[in-house]
């Protein structure tokens, strides 16, 4: 999504994650210098034979939870409710879902027992994540990113969508804690030669000057990983998109996936229901994975990306359209030859691009599937109608990415230079 795409290796789709956005949000780093020991890992237990998601696995749930030394809940008062078992959502409790490791009312059952004595949904991600959280010991930190981002968008609109993307392909490998950024060293296989980032992802650069700002004046508080955040959103009200309110608080991961940057992340040559996959195993809903997309109203493509689509002669793209295209993409070289995903409103984050959809315009072949008789036809044609639906929603949907599996608390570390390990 956003900037310019290279291709990701083909490979089998990873497990998804159970339950809400922060389902790994205790995930723990090597123990920084300095730094207090992280959490202990949860340890797995087997369930008894013939109970799918049985009591050792309510209590791995439970214990899960470094909020869970607090108070033991009142065992009367909590009859009637139990911890909600991986790989199912329970509702209709007055219309409230309930998902992995919430404790929600079932007739009959008590809660488990043992030392742990806090809700499990009590410690998530979205309690520890703050849009206030530096008001106190970094009150100019969101100033001094948005002056960084609006200078480098102000002298290259294309970099608002290459910002935007930057935090998209962070977020979607080990979580959003800026592990994107991290260079090649003797300990690390950086994400930035991986596949999808390979000559592709940019910005770096531009990340790396608001870190260094925000350090002169409160050093070693902001992240990296927040930074990404906030540059995101600056990016996109800078080209005309919408706003929202960045929560804050994340912390910076001690490594990065190489592998999982090639397999996570969603390709330009993906169906509809491999998208859909990809997105729900980062909790992330259909609805989400459709508005996000609308992010290709701005940035670049690569020539060899869609040329098999505009040679295709296919029944799924406009005629006129595809030959305007192979006007930049000859049927052989010039591999490298850029063009704007969407050729109307090209530096303006808005709804045209779903208008493209409607029209087979789409330059991607994972953008037009999303148009293609399936379950996206009418969230496409919503937003091609309505601007405002569409704005609230991609809003919502950067909102939600921005909740996957971060680093809080202890774990993780904050980064002097957003590019290497302190």
């Amino acid at each position: 999504m956003g900037s310019e795409f290279q291709l990701r290796k083909e490979s089998p789709a990873h497990s998804a994650n159970l339950g809400h956005n922060c389902a790994n949000e205790q995930r723990t780093q090597p123990k920084p210098q300095g730094q207090p020991p992280p959490l202990a890992p949860v340890q797995k237990t087997k369930p008894n034979r013939g109970q799918q998601g049985g009591k050792n696995k309510e209590a791995a749930i439970h214990q899960n939870n470094p909020k869970a030394q607090q108070a033991k809940p009142n065992q009367q008062g909590d009859k009637g409710r139990e911890y909600a078992k991986p790989g199912q959502v329970y509702g209709n409790n007055r219309g409230k879902n309930y998902q992995l490791g919430d404790w929600m009312p079932v007739r009959g059952k008590s809660p488990p027992k043992g030392p742990n004595k806090a809700r499990p949904n009590e410690n998530s991600c979205h309690a520890q994540l703050s849009s206030t959280f530096y008001d106190r010991t970094c009150p100019n930190a969101l100033n001094t990113i948005r002056t960084s981002v609006r200078q480098a968008v102000s002298s290259e609109r294309r970099m608002a969508a290459s910002l935007i993307r930057l935090h998209f392909h962070d977020c979607f490998v080990q979580g959003c804690d800026a592990s994107i950024l991290l260079d090649e060293t003797p300990t690390i296989v950086s994400e930035k030669t991986a596949l999808p980032n390979l000559g592709s992802a940019r910005g770096y650069g531009i990340i790396e000057d608001a870190k260094r700002e925000v350090e002169k004046t409160c050093p070693g508080v902001v992240s990296c990983a927040d930074i990404l955040a906030v540059a995101a959103r600056d990016a996109s009200t800078l080209v005309g998109g919408p706003s929202w309110t960045v929560k804050l608080g994340r912390r910076d991961s001690t490594t990065a996936s190489h592998t999982l940057a090639e397999t996570d992340l969603p390709g330009p040559f993906d169906p509809l229901d491999r998208l859909i996959s990809g997105f729900a195993n980062k909790g992330l809903s259909t609805r989400d994975m459709v508005a996000l997309s609308g992010a290709h109203s701005i940035g670049q493509a690569q020539c060899f990306l869609f040329r098999d689509r505009i040679y295709s002669n296919g029944t799924d793209i406009d005629a006129g359209f595809a030959s305007t295209r192979r006007r930049q993409c000859p049927q052989e070289d010039q591999n490298g030859n850029l063009a704007p995903l969407d050729l109307v409103t090209p530096n303006q984050l808005d709804n045209t691009y779903f208008k493209n959809l409607i029209q087979r315009k789409g330059l991607l072949q994972s953008d037009q599937v999303l148009l293609g008789g399936g379950s996206t036809d009418s969230i496409v044609s919503e937003y091609s109608n309505s601007p405002p639906a569409f704005a609230s929603d991609f809003a919502a949907a950067m909102i939600r990415m921005g909740d996957i599996s971060p680093l809080t608390g202890q774990n993780g570390i904050i980064r002097t230079v957003c590019g290497s390990i302190n």
